[in-house]
């Protein structure tokens, strides 16, 4: 049988909104925090965690660090009279404890004799017992904080501690397991998410979380709440009411103690269910008196008082706006001092084709001074020679998925963070995180207090699927809502995932044009949504387009519009994934370098048992043969390594994207400028030039030759700080030695 083409023309017109996007300030020489975490208010002190360490607001005073420790310091609590704190620390080298302390700070001391990892303890009723979750000492096996996914509960009796129950036996994760006692102080309370029940085929599942009790002998286990889209329940210190958030809102409810599971929502229970507040916000909790409810949000510390909740549900008033405190403040923001010049290199500087065969690049503090040929170098200044070595900027990797912590633990040392700067990944975008993690951890390497690139997130998706997470758009206000609560801890960006309805995704459009952020959505490899996407004015384009090729109206639209496009060919829709394709040319677990920056268990359960396929089996070549197509019709496309590897996978997704077709240069500005420009962060990085900041990849080989030869680095700058990759030891300003990782240790 033959075939015949039949030559027509079709003559479509279609409305291309623009691209959503807006410049964003990289560096300020002073920041403000943004996320503060287990804030509590006992009296006119509010204690809470930020930047890795306890903080108090007394009254109209300041914020200021409540201990004197050397630990990251978490969970902070006030027992119920207001004179005593309990909280838990963190050290890579000598784990986790609880501590109980005066509440002015003073008296500190460890409760717990295990070093393990510990979290969100509470105080007794009479404030002679303490509640605390404790890990099942995975982490005094070479094990990450990561790697608990279920805790025990213990209490303290003053005296000694002493264990109450397995929450994994009941098939509990470690979500978030906030505990809590009843008024006699016999039981200790938790929200706990069991394993949901079967359902009907062609139902939706049951998705719920459950306050649950036991007693503090470990016995009688009650559930006592379910609420299918709840992700926080505390129950007041009377037990008369419970305080909850639904799909990330926030709802006050009776809580009668009838003896039965009350199943609870906001729209369908038999007991009446009011609205907080139009905003969200997160770590719930209550004042001691159970007269008022607190959360957080932002900069600010809400509360909110019961009896004027309870008139609204009585007479249906209009609501009364909650008491705002803020909380966040300032800080500086580190950066070396001093004057150093890299000399006698070879320069990519990415301003158009620009390659300076030897030249000196001086930095001051974490700014580039000059660049070029011929630079005058202050004799003040240290000169590193660099000789035979080429500097480009550094990677920014748009679609980084690298740290997750266990209950908001944030360790000293995250390796993800240390593997891509390893491997000169500068920047990064996590267009998925944990959002109480992530800008927590944003905010830290800000303030110099742990290493990493620099972090920008889009917090948790704007999901739309069923899930506790989900984050509903009916409209214009819903999607300004949930715009804003993100942008209030620290976000300049959001994911729009799995919004069903094109009209939905419109309106996170809007929202982001008026509240000046950008949207980056991904598509689940559905064709048609990802060029509805592109249609509606999206920042980008999340993960491949799954057709290969493209034909010319495709790439015509991609390349006009100024939506971004980031393949993330290493999990490339539509075949083979590209990662198995370096795993199949490599022995990645003799790779020494990696495995000083990543645990063996990582890297071994990745590629020793591999995907073995012919090349003309893997897909990634005809996604990127795409991306090729778009940047020669004048389109961006930017790199996205997806956490696949963490470090070495940012150069297979450059090796990929320069399989497709892109001469050397166009890979590496897709994995520098591009990147830059696409996030809105082409003023300060992004290219070698006078005033940006000094993010730099320094290689021993040309990657202009070899593509390849981008992981011939040898020297990492971030912030104008200068780091051996051998080792990741600081070499400018300072000499010193990296600490040890918990697998050396």
């Amino acid at each position: 049988m033959t075939t015949t083409p039949v030559p027509f023309n079709a003559h479509v017109s279609q409305r291309v909104a623009d691209a959503v996007r807006f410049p964003q300030k990289v560096f300020n020489e002073r920041e403000r925090t943004h996320l503060h975490r287990w804030a509590k208010r006992s009296g006119n002190r509010i204690v809470y965690s930020a930047l890795g360490k306890i903080y108090v607001k007394e009254g109209d005073g300041e914020p200021r660090r409540l201990l004197n420790s050397n630990y990251l310091e978490y969970s902070p609590n006030f027992s119920l009279d207001g004179r005593q704190l309990t909280y838990v620390t963190w050290s890579d080298a000598e784990k986790g404890a609880v501590w109980i302390a005066n509440a002015d700070g003073t008296n500190a001391r460890k409760i717990t004799d295990k070093p393990d990892q510990y979290a969100n303890p509470a105080f007794s009723p009479d404030g002679q017992k303490i509640a605390y979750l404790k890990g099942r000492g995975n982490v005094n096996h070479e094990e990450e904080l990561v790697s608990e996914s279920a805790f025990e509960i213990h209490y303290w009796d003053g005296a000694q501690s002493r264990y109450v129950m397995d929450l994994q036996s009941r098939g509990t994760n470690a979500r978030m397991p906030i505990l809590s006692f009843d008024p006699a102080g016999e039981r200790i309370f938790f929200l706990e998410s069991p394993p949901a029940p079967a359902t009907p085929p062609g139902q939706p599942a049951t998705i719920f979380s459950a306050l649950s009790s036991v007693k503090i002998s470990g016995d009688d286990y009650k559930r006592h709440v379910e609420a299918r889209f709840a992700t926080e329940i505390m129950p007041s210190p009377d037990h008369n009411w419970v305080f909850f958030k639904e799909l990330h809102k926030l709802y006050l409810a009776p809580f009668p103690r009838t003896g039965k599971t009350l199943k609870m929502n906001s729209t369908e229970t038999i007991l009446p269910v009011k609205s907080i507040s139009k905003n969200s916000g997160d770590w719930l909790t209550w004042s001691p008196d159970s007269k008022s409810v607190q959360w957080t949000l932002g900069e600010n510390f809400y509360e909110q008082t019961l009896e004027q909740i309870n008139r609204q549900l009585t007479k249906d008033e209009k609501p009364v706006e909650p008491k705002a405190t803020r909380i966040g403040f300032e800080f500086e923001s580190a950066r070396p001092r001093g004057l150093v010049a890299l000399t006698n290199a070879r320069i990519v500087t990415m301003k158009g084709n620009e390659v300076i065969e030897r030249g000196t690049i001086l930095v001051e503090d974490n700014r580039i001074k000059a660049v070029g040929a011929r630079v005058a170098i202050p004799a003040t200044a240290r000169r590193i020679d660099m000789t035979g070595k080429t500097i480009t900027p550094g990677l920014i990797d748009v679609h980084a998925h690298m740290s997750y912590n266990t209950l908001d633990i944030i360790p000293e040392k995250q390796w993800p963070y240390w593997a891509n700067l390893a491997y000169g990944v500068t920047t990064t975008h996590d267009p998925s995180a944990a959002t109480q993690s992530v800008f927590a951890q944003s905010e830290m390497v800000k303030a110099g207090s742990m290493v990493g690139p620099r972090i920008f997130s889009t917090g948790y998706p704007v999901y739309g699927a069923e899930s506790p997470e989900k984050a509903p758009v009916n409209n214009l206000e819903d999607a300004r809502g949930h715009l804003a609560r993100l942008k209030a801890v620290g976000a300049f960006s959001v994911k729009s995932y799995n919004q069903p309805r094109r009209n939905q995704r419109q309106q996170i459009i809007q929202a982001a044009r008026e509240l000046k952020m950008m949207v980056v959505p991904e598509g689940g490899s559905t064709y048609f949504y990802n060029m509805t996407h592109i249609l509606d004015g999206h920042t980008g384009i999340e993960h491949a387009i799954p057709v290969a090729p493209l034909y010319k109206d495709a790439v015509t639209l991609f390349a006009k519009s100024r939506s971004g496009y980031t393949p993330t060919l290493i999990v490339g829709y539509g075949g083979i994934w590209g990662e198995n394709y370096w795993y199949q040319k490599s022995n990645v677990w003799e790779n020494e370098k990696l495995l000083r920056f990543t645990p063996r268990s990582t890297i071994d359960a990745r590629s020793r048992r591999r995907v073995m396929t012919p090349d003309d089996d893997f897909y990634h070549f005809e996604l990127a043969k795409s991306v090729r197509d778009v940047v020669r019709a004048g389109g961006k496309a930017q790199l996205g390594a997806h956490g696949q590897l963490q470090g070495l996978g940012a150069h297979w997704e450059l090796w990929m994207l320069q399989q497709g077709g892109l001469t050397t240069l166009e890979t590496l500005r897709a994995a520098t400028l591009s990147g830059a420009e696409y996030l809105g962060l082409d003023r300060e990085v992004g290219s070698i030039e006078v005033g940006k900041l000094a993010d730099l990849m320094i290689t021993d080989k040309n990657p202009l030759d070899n593509i390849q030869n981008s992981e011939s680095i040898s020297f990492v700058m971030m912030n104008g700080v200068l780091y051996d990759t051998r080792n990741m030891d600081e070499v400018y300003p300072q000499a010193r030695p990296r600490g040890k990782f918990f697998w050396e240790r």
